[in-house]
């Protein structure tokens, strides 16, 4: 094996790796997203619903009974 070609075989593992890493981190950065985005969805369903202070004493009361 030559000098060049282990050089270029040492390279290519490199740029691989980068690459995975890049992937994970894209991924993890969608992940973390999506998870805010559904969050936020949640919390304004919540400011939407009407009458939820008389839900939540009810759920409130019925838990304690």
């Amino acid at each position: 094996m030559t000098l060049l070609s282990a050089l270029l075989v040492e390279r290519e593992r490199e740029v691989t790796g980068c690459l995975v890493d890049l992937l994970i981190a894209t991924v993890q950065r969608i992940g973390a997203r999506a998870e805010q985005k559904v969050t936020n969805e949640l919390i304004n369903a919540f400011k939407r619903v009407s009458g939820k202070e008389n839900l939540l004493f009810q759920i409130a009361e019925a838990s304690l009974a």
